[in-house]
């Protein structure tokens, strides 16, 4: 995996413990000057700046996020399902997220994007899922009320395995004419050995399992 590199401020306060502090920026404040003067760190206005040309952050991580619609009820019509995924490729692109694939069936969506950094995985989740929301209940484009499941699933894939990625979903309605939502879901927490229970999945319908 691919370091990350980061400024770093080195602050002299000999009445602080040392603390990393978030932020865009990562900031160190430390009591130890002699650890200042043997990381050639220059002097400014009492604080010690190491000298490196390297102020941002690089990162290259792909995720698949899949979720469902509440109850798993068939709600994505395929009549303005691309409508929903081109609505939801805006809201991860304003987030400076780059979108690799997006596709889905009627009752669930796949979103494969590469993280910049600036949010969480969660915090992505979130704003696709009630942004979306209100897009698809104001236009009324389902014929029941929209609304998609609490939970999510997130698998991560390296950058030799996009291609493969972005293929699958692409071809989603074909794949689940053979493999229905929740053995997909489970076979993919099974690749990753995520453990789960069957209580803690998504709202399954009972349905039959497809013949292989």
């Amino acid at each position: 995996m691919d370091q990350l590199h980061h400024f770093i401020l080195i602050h002299y306060n000999p009445k602080r413990k040392s603390e990393r502090l978030s932020g865009a920026r990562f900031f160190v404040v430390t009591h130890n000057l002699e650890l200042f003067q043997s990381q050639k760190c220059r002097r400014r206005n009492n604080s010690f700046v190491k000298n490196t040309h390297m102020a941002d952050t690089f990162m290259q991580v792909d995720i698949m996020l899949v979720f469902a619609t509440k109850y798993r009820d068939a709600l994505i019509e395929y009549s303005w399902d691309e409508e929903l995924y081109k609505y939801i490729t805006g809201i991860v692109q304003n987030k400076d997220q780059k979108m690799l694939a997006i596709d889905g069936d009627k009752d669930h969506i796949h979103i494969f994007l590469s993280l910049s950094g600036d949010l969480s995985i969660a915090e992505i989740v979130r704003e696709v899922k009630k942004s979306s929301t209100n897009f698809v209940n104001d236009r009324r484009l389902s014929k029941k009320h929209f609304r998609w499941q609490s939970g999510y699933g997130a698998f991560s894939y390296s950058r030799k395995d996009r291609d493969r990625v972005i293929n699958y979903i692409k071809n989603q309605k074909e794949h689940h004419s053979k493999e229905n939502f929740k053995e997909e879901f489970k076979r993919q927490l099974k690749e990753f050995d995520i453990e789960f229970k069957e209580g803690y999945l998504f709202d399954f319908f009972e349905e039959p399992e497809s013949e292989n």
